[in-house]
């Protein structure tokens, strides 16, 4: 929020209010703030980490929903920045309403100007969806269904149909990405030390076979 320098040219501390995500050095050593009055051209200035005025800031990535997409449209991205007490309350994975300012990002490190910018969200408050995965509760006719297809003949098979149901064939593919989805089984050694149990399918094939519609 305010970063601390230090002017090597005199004892001064110098304190910069921040705007953004890039660091903004002083122009000078401010003499209202006891400072010798030299610019930045002809002394240097010390970050005090330490002494500066911070708060606490959280980067996601949001993604839209895949499920109000048409067939084969690639869901759109987008960076959010969220800080002081919202900070940490959003998990990968949640279905959420960001509420917030939209803001033009330019790369100004980039010696030619580019007239393309990227758009980030600074995120002011957030909504969890109804339904969200962490919150969804099963009623007791749920549990009884989903009990009466476990012991059902063909189940696996059954399954398999239910992903990508417009795409015709590729059963082999379709149980390997199932048995993705349910995860692989964690492993605990001997000293204790756990390995995840979660599976990876690598898909290869010429273009145009459907591989980006599995992944949906």
């Amino acid at each position: 929020m305010i970063a601390r320098f230090k002017c090597m040219r005199c004892p001064a501390i110098i304190d910069e209010p921040q705007d953004g995500h890039s660091l903004r050095e002083p122009m000078e050593c401010y003499k209202e703030q006891d400072g010798c009055g030299r610019t930045s051209g002809s002394t240097k200035f010390k970050l005090l980490g330490e002494e500066s005025y911070t708060t606490d800031i959280q980067k996601i990535e949001i993604q839209e929903n895949p499920e109000g997409l048409r067939g084969g449209t690639q869901p759109g991205r987008m960076t959010a920045y969220m800080s002081h007490e919202i900070t940490g309350k959003i998990q990968p994975g949640m279905r959420v309403t960001l509420n917030g300012i939209l803001r033009l990002k330019n790369d100004e490190s980039a010696r030619i100007k580019s007239t393309i910018m990227d758009i980030e969200l600074e995120v002011l408050s957030f909504e969890l969806d109804e339904g969200d995965a962490d919150e969804k509760k099963l009623s007791d006719e749920d549990i009884n269904e989903i009990r009466d297809m476990s012991l059902a003949d063909g189940m696996i098979q059954n399954m398999v149909r239910s992903i990508a149901p417009g795409i015709q064939g590729y059963e082999i593919e379709k149980e390997a990405l199932l048995y993705q989805l349910v995860g692989g089984v964690s492993k605990t050694l001997d000293d204790g030390q756990k390995m995840r149990g979660d599976m990876h399918v690598l898909l290869v094939g010429d273009p145009g076979v459907a591989k980006s519609q599995f992944i949906l």
